[in-house]
């Protein structure tokens, strides 16, 4: 496999850490004001919040991991083999659970939009956050049957 020129890798590591930067501000901001302001705290906000942690998790687990990547040899898994496991799991639960979440809020959407009377009760805060627990608990569920291939050198 070729060598990565230099000028894409730098490129490369500029891009993710703006990126992981501005991610980490917005995705913290959008629990604090929830949090903070008794108004916004509904199901759908509740729901955005989940996605908003999963997010979080991808951009300090996922992203730090690819700038380690860049800068390695290639084919090459620097970080540990159980790193290697670690990581892939971390991914991919935070995958299905984003998934999940957005699966969620269409059906929340759904009611809102073509049973407004049953929205009321169907779409509770309590409901909500239950709903994330469960797509965390089968996001997990789903991935711990996933395993990777670490041969490490």
């Amino acid at each position: 496999m070729p060598q990565i020129p230099e000028y894409i890798r730098a490129t490369s590591m500029v891009f993710c850490i703006i990126i992981m930067c501005l991610g980490v501000i917005g995705n913290i901001m959008v629990p604090i004001v929830i949090l903070k302001t008794k108004d916004m705290r509904n199901s759908t906000n509740i729901f955005l919040t989940n996605l908003s942690i999963a997010d979080l998790l991808v951009l300090l687990v996922c992203t730090p991991t690819v700038l380690v990547e860049v800068n390695s040899p290639p084919e090459v898994w620097v970080l540990g083999e159980e790193m290697c496991k670690a990581v892939p799991f971390v991914e991919l639960t935070v995958a299905h659970a984003s998934v999940l979440t957005i699966l969620a809020i269409s059906f929340e959407r759904y009611y809102a939009i073509c049973e407004p009377l049953k929205a009321g009760y169907v779409c509770t805060k309590e409901r909500a956050l239950l709903i994330c627990l469960a797509a965390w608990t089968v996001a997990a569920i789903l991935t711990s049957s996933y395993s990777p291939r670490c041969s490490l050198s």
